[in-house]
């Protein structure tokens, strides 16, 4: 009985958590989509190739944070199920102090770069305007990632006790003024460093809004202020902690090298172009993890109560629904990304079919490896493999380079896709074998081979659905640019969605995830009739 409520509670968790957000990430999509297109309207292409450049230098920067934020989440799983509020608060006063060292850190690498700003930001590539302004904009960048990372601490309160909707709700709420304020901002000033300041202030506002919900959220912490952990304590946290950084510091790398090696060898106007498409995909990727996300504290409550088999079973259900999405979202790619390009900002910043395929290439293989992720991190694995990221980001950064110069003086499409495909090639090479072996030799103890099995099924049926849907849309034309991209996408969501289910209606998983759906839609409608009564009884 005890483990069928146990269940119950983090379906439900898993599920509110989801659905909370998702909606923070389509918020943030949409967001996006309104300031980027105000962003190009207002400053011009060269501000965005530099926005997008920057953005990719900090977030290879942010592998100062360590791997801290999983390893101390992964840490806290067994104290929030038993209880132990005095480990909790020494966890938390640890990150506390952690991150304050992670923020300087940041400041202190980031401004190191400034020497070398112009091979970075070649002079030649840029307009004399931007480049006067190059060191400022690059400070206030560096200025806005350090202070993301003071007060968000507290956050994992709230992730650990399978409650990160909070969380998402203060993003929606951000998200909305963040896009206001900056969209008005723009429109009225024109000005970049105007906007990038105010962008600062609205991240530490966030930040504030949320820590400030966690301590009211939490007070009972407040009895153990001072709890700080042992040297023991603090030396198996930090081994966990220095595995996870080389994961850190691969992910870093496989992400914000890309947009630094193109600035360097074709420009950082061509970073505003390849950023629109990765933007798009980068975004639902996001709203993908956000679901493993979600489910990853009710993942790590499983795997502190329960055994490998059931871990298994519950994997088997994730990496169903996975493809399921990653189905559905890769045919939309191939089929509306660049209709969308040209509807959005115009035809002129449409890349061509090839890069298109590339992308949508690397968000499939991004988004069906978070199962294996989730699965990994919640149980622990953080030393096991710590040496597998650097090599991927090794073998990232070699092809990388190597295409880019190839191409540099024949076909800059070519080089740019060369620097996209690199990073999936890398991938290939190291993370999609290795990471699933790990998971299923150590948590799972079953045969590697059910896995692969799988994942080239669901391939084949994701690229058969690409091509099949890609292939009748050239077909349709009406005349009309918006009922054209309406009918195409009427067509993104009937042929996908319609092969996952003849294909696989009578099979386990699918039943499982039906019957999850359906169990957390009677418990939610039930919570409502009851809330009339609940709300005159207070």
């Amino acid at each position: 009985m005890q483990n069928t409520k146990s269940t119950n509670t983090r379906a439900r968790n898993t599920f509110l958590n989801t659905v909370a957000g998702v909606t923070a990430k389509l918020v943030n999509i949409a967001a996006g989509l309104v300031m980027r297109w105000v962003f190009i309207y207002t400053l011009g292409e060269e501000y965005l190739g530099v926005k997008g450049l920057f953005t990719s230098v900090l977030t290879m920067l942010s592998f100062a944070e360590l791997g801290l934020s999983g390893a101390i989440t992964y840490a806290m799983y067994k104290p929030v199920a038993e209880g132990n509020n005095q480990r909790i608060a020494a966890l938390l006063n640890f990150y506390k102090t952690a991150y304050r060292m992670v923020a300087a850190s940041v400041m202190v690498l980031g401004l190191a770069l400034l020497p070398f700003m112009h091979i970075i930001v070649p002079p030649d590539k840029v307009s004399p305007e931007i480049y006067r302004q190059i060191y400022l904009i690059y400070i206030l960048y560096v200025a806005n990632t350090a202070i993301s990372y003071l007060l968000i601490y507290k956050t994992t309160l709230l992730t650990a006790h399978q409650e990160h909707r909070y969380v998402s709700r203060v993003q929606t709420i951000f998200s909305v003024i963040r896009v206001t304020v900056e969209c008005i901002t723009l429109f009225i000033f024109k000005n970049f460093i105007v906007y990038l300041v105010l962008g600062i202030l609205i991240t530490r506002g966030q930040n504030w809004v949320t820590s400030r919900y966690a301590e009211k959220r939490y007070p009972e912490l407040k009895e153990h202020s001072d709890a700080q952990l042992t040297a023991e304590e603090k030396k198996k946290l930090l081994r966990d902690v220095g595995a996870k950084m080389l994961y850190k510091v691969s992910n870093a790398l496989m992400h914000g090298c890309d947009n630094v090696i193109i600035s360097a060898v074709f420009g950082s106007t061509m970073v505003g172009y390849v950023d629109n498409y990765t933007m798009v995909t980068k975004r639902v990727n996001n709203l993908v993890n956000q679901f493993y996300n979600s489910a990853s504290p009710s993942i790590g409550n499983l795997a502190a109560q329960s055994d490998s088999q059931r871990q298994y079973s519950t994997f088997r259900m994730l990496h169903f629904t996975a493809f399921w999405v990653c189905c559905f979202a890769a045919t939309s790619f191939i089929t509306l990304l660049n209709p969308f390009i040209g509807l959005w900002l115009g035809d002129s910043f449409q890349l061509s079919a090839l890069f298109v395929l590339v992308v949508t290439f690397q968000f499939y293989i991004n988004s069906m490896i978070h199962p294996v992720s989730a699965f990994r991190d919640t149980n622990g694995l953080f030393v096991q493999g710590r040496f597998r990221p650097v090599v991927m980001a090794c073998i990232n950064i070699g092809l990388s380079i190597l295409f880019a110069l190839h191409f540099r003086d024949t076909d800059v499409q070519m080089g740019i896709i060369g620097v996209k495909a690199a990073t999936s090639i890398a991938q290939i090479l190291t993370m999609q074998w290795f990471d699933p072996m790990l998971v299923f030799k150590r948590v799972f103890k079953v045969s590697l081979l059910k896995y692969y099995r799988n994942w080239f099924i669901f391939f084949f049926l994701t690229a058969g659905s690409c091509a099949l849907t890609w292939y009748i849309s050239t077909f349709i034309n009406f005349g009309s640019t918006f009922l054209t991209f309406g009918t195409k996408m009427l067509l993104c969501l009937i042929i996908p969605n319609t092969i996952v289910v003849l294909f696989y209606h009578r099979t386990e998983e699918f039943r499982q995830l039906m019957a999850t759906l359906k169990r957390i839609y009677k418990k939610k409608r039930g919570k409502k009739k009851a809330a009339p009564k609940a709300v005159s009884a207070e």
